[in-house]
């Protein structure tokens, strides 16, 4: 089966997020709130985003609705603004 973009873009970015923090895709997607799990998802969701991907395809990626994708958004913002640790990590992973 051909990759879409779109598939191309997810796996690019679960294997960057995945080389700064240690999570993968399978570890994103699941529902646990743990801050460095949930840190991996914030970063997962930006690059995608980054990318134009929409966000019902980024909730669809990792199992979350709409409104959870802007909202993770939002806390990346939050966070890269006033966590130094978080700006260095989200540097890090950096863009495509």
């Amino acid at each position: 089966v051909e990759m879409t973009v779109v598939d191309k873009i997810v796996s690019r970015a679960a294997s960057k997020v995945q080389n700064a923090t240690d999570y993968g895709l399978e570890e994103i997607r699941n529902q646990t709130k743990v801050i460095p799990v949930l840190q991996a998802r914030i970063l997962f969701v930006r690059l995608l985003r980054d990318k134009d991907v929409p966000l019902r395809q980024i909730g669809v990626t990792i199992n979350r609705d709409y409104a959870s994708v802007r909202h993770l958004l939002e806390v990346y913002r939050n966070e890269y603004d006033t966590d130094s640790l978080f700006r260095k990590l989200a540097n890090t992973v950096g863009l495509f």
